[in-house]
């Protein structure tokens, strides 16, 4: 598969990527209502932060073009 191939495939599915995992994140986020239990607030932190970590990787991809 050639550099232009792959990056045509790249281009096609990010937009579908990014919307849904943004859409995950919103819910996700939204719909957490036990900010008294520390362990799972921490757990949740963490999981939104790979998420972002998951977004900023897509958006370059997206720009690398």
């Amino acid at each position: 598969m050639t550099h232009k191939i792959i990056q045509q495939k790249i281009d096609s599915f990010l937009p579908l990527a990014l919307q849904q995992v943004l859409s995950s994140y919103e819910a996700y986020v939204t719909n957490f209502h036990d900010h008294e239990d520390i362990t799972k607030f921490s757990e949740h932190h963490k999981a939104c932060k790979l998420v972002i970590t998951n977004i900023e990787m897509l958006l370059k991809l997206h720009i690398i073009r």
